[in-house]
């Protein structure tokens, strides 16, 4: 495994990440209003993150085609993307 196939791949994701922490974040300050819903939250964002990770560290091993990763930042995009609307219809209107 080489340091910058694993930086490759952790960058070409972060839009993703950066959702999840997000999601982690919003569990954790809706935790005393929704406790239920928050720890399923958090719990998802967890398994999440570290099946992620778990895929990266098998994988990055393996080399990175420059052409596939920018391909991957994008469907990251779009994941983020998606993953910020599920956001929005689990805490935006709890009252």
């Amino acid at each position: 495994m080489t340091g910058l196939s694993l930086l490759v791949a952790i960058l070409t994701q972060s839009p993703v990440y950066l959702v999840w922490l997000v999601g982690l974040i919003l569990a954790l300050a809706t935790w005393k209003k929704h406790p239920s819903v928050s720890l399923v939250a958090l719990l998802g964002f967890v398994i999440l993150f570290v099946l992620a990770l778990a895929i990266q560290l098998t994988t990055a091993h393996h080399g990175v085609n420059w052409n596939l990763a920018g391909i991957a930042f994008f469907e990251a995009l779009i994941r983020a993307g998606a993953w910020s609307l599920l956001l929005a219809a689990i805490f935006a209107w709890r009252k």
